[in-house]
């Protein structure tokens, strides 16, 4: 869950809130389709390693998209927020 603000005037607009959010979600979700789709870990890069590291590269891999995952969701629920004040 995250905590989101209650958006008044005196603090940040809900237009800057969204904007700044959404330049950040964009930035994140191009960083995440990227490594997803065009970085490369490939067993062949491992060959002269110890057995099991290209497993581990991938777990790696894997948790490094998770955790960019998430921090979209982060940014989407915020962008939400301001979008919901500035809607209403």
């Amino acid at each position: 869950m995250t905590t989101l603000p209650k958006i008044n005037i005196n603090g940040t607009s809900a237009q800057s809130l969204r904007d700044e959010y959404y330049e950040a979600y964009k930035l994140l979700t191009k960083a995440e389709e990227f490594i997803r789709e065009s970085v490369t870990c490939h067993p062949r890069d491992f060959q002269l390693n110890e057995i099991g590291d290209y497993d581990k590269a991938r777990q790696e891999r894997e948790t490094v998209i998770r955790k960019l995952d998430e921090s979209i969701e982060y940014l989407e629920q915020w962008i939400m927020n301001a979008s919901d004040s500035i809607n209403s």
